[in-house]
């Protein structure tokens, strides 16, 4: 996970960001602070190996608003996939 913190208007607002590749598949969720919550973007892209298709290429994206951090510090060592599947 990478977690990056930034200054804005006299507060912290910080993000957090998991990505998981599994059969060149790529999963991410990324997590950013705002005044009011969070804002919780999930991408899954790349080429899917096991596709019958040759050249199957996956480039999804979702973005939600949520006033719980999904990747927040106790929640970490849950099943990143569990995490992944309450977002779609």
């Amino acid at each position: 996970m990478i977690k990056t913190m930034s200054t804005t208007s006299k507060e912290k607002r910080e993000s957090w960001r998991k990505s998981v590749q599994r059969n060149g598949i790529t999963e991410s969720i990324e997590v950013k602070e705002v005044e009011n919550g969070f804002i919780i973007r999930k991408e899954r892209y790349g080429e899917d190996l096991n596709s019958k298709s040759p050249n199957k290429w996956i480039s999804e994206s979702k973005e939600y608003v949520s006033k719980e951090n999904p990747l927040a510090e106790e929640e970490i060592d849950d099943d990143f996939e569990n995490i992944l599947k309450e977002l779609t």
